[in-house]
């Protein structure tokens, strides 16, 4: 894991990876798909589990660090008819606030929305509009105030993106159906 750490001697700021005496990661995850016939799909993912790091010797301090934590997102897919070739999609995804070693991270949010749209003979193409946290609160603030460490650090405009997607599927292709559960992971799809 890489941490910052101010030095005691000079003006310095030290970025440092460093291996830790342990990380444990112990909780719970519910994963919860449903729908309302063909018009709205969803699916709710809930992970809470406490979060503990311990590192005796990080320069000349050392944590032992312990948190519990929360991801929540919450996916839905809308189409206004069954054979409409435009669906909608809105996700909403948090994260409470969590540590990473000596440092507090602060609670992050995002909102996803996009729009697909499916033409051509047999419906082989797709054009698909996304844009992705749309009010750029998916950036955490990292805050340490421990041992004689006083550090804040805000990154911004890092993560919100408007992306648009061209599809042509050539004789008819369709790709396999796969049924990963990447739900499991506890951040995203």
């Amino acid at each position: 894991m890489q941490l910052p750490y101010q030095s005691p001697d000079a003006m310095n700021l030290i970025y440092q990876t460093i291996n830790m005496n342990y990380k444990r990661v112990v909780g719970l995850n519910l994963y919860a798909p449903f729908g309302v016939g063909y018009i709205w799909n969803a699916t709710a993912t809930a992970n809470v589990f406490n979060q503990r790091e311990k590192a005796d010797h990080f320069h000349d301090i050392g944590f032992d660090n312990s948190k519990w934590i929360f991801y929540g997102e919450f996916s839905n897919s809308f189409k206004f008819s069954q054979n409409c070739p435009v669906s909608l999609t809105v996700d909403f995804s948090y994260i409470s606030p969590s540590l990473q070693g000596i440092a507090d991270l602060s609670s992050i949010w995002k909102v996803d929305a996009g729009v697909k749209w499916q033409f051509g003979k047999n419906r082989c193409c797709e054009l698909d509009l996304k844009a992705d946290d749309i009010f750029n609160k998916w950036s955490p603030t990292m805050t340490i105030n421990h041992a004689g460490q006083d550090y804040r650090m805000k990154v911004r405009d890092m993560s919100h993106n408007l992306k648009l997607t061209f599809i042509w599927r050539f004789n008819g292709f369709k790709p396999k159906e796969t049924n990963i559960d990447t739900s499991r992971f506890g951040t995203g799809k």
